[in-house]
């Protein structure tokens, strides 16, 4: 099975999952494939919830597990930085999708509330969710990562700002070892 065909098995347990959490309450906009007024947003869907418009990236899997990383598009990051709602982003990780859409998985994580530090640039901007939920346990502090929607909607976003790794080159993102 190719991405895009993953990609629209996670967007259907996506809508499964907004039906079963908010009813009536939704709506949900695809725009990727949209015309450039929508793509100014740079991400995949628009969705409102009682009026409140959220901007979405979705990212599938058939994999049982979380996976060690999510890539980002340097484009679709800086497009949504652009426009200035990047701090907001939501991320929908939808995971397990090999098992059915009735046995699909979620983590959610508003894209805001990482530290200019926890993104990696190799060359894809890079989120790494298993060791950030480790990371978080250990120190005792609350993981971005979430295990619902609703738990990353009531959070108001840390509003980290990204834009220095914008500004930096990919080698100081690298673990490279200089011989002296």
């Amino acid at each position: 099975m190719n991405t895009k065909e993953i990609e629209k098995l996670g967007l259907q347990a996506l809508v499964e999952y907004l039906k079963g959490k908010f009813n009536d309450r939704f709506e949900l906009s695809d725009i990727r494939n949209a015309g450039n007024i929508e793509k100014k947003f740079g991400c995949d869907l628009i969705l409102k919830i009682d009026d409140q418009e959220y901007f979405v990236e979705l990212k599938a899997s058939l994999a049982t597990a979380l996976p060690t990383n999510i890539r980002f598009t340097h484009q679709t990051l800086a497009t949504m930085y652009n426009a200035g709602v990047l701090h907001n982003m939501i991320v929908v990780f939808v995971y397990n999708l090999a098992e059915g859409l009735a046995n699909a998985k979620f983590k959610f994580f508003r894209f805001g509330d990482f530290k200019p530090d926890q993104i990696i640039v190799e060359p894809h901007f890079i989120v790494q969710p298993i060791q950030t939920i480790r990371n978080a346990e250990a120190s005792g502090a609350e993981s971005p990562i979430k295990d619902s929607l609703g738990a990353v909607l009531e959070n108001k976003s840390s509003h980290y700002d990204i834009g220095e790794v914008f500004q930096s080159s990919v080698s100081d993102h690298m673990k490279l070892r200089r011989n002296i």
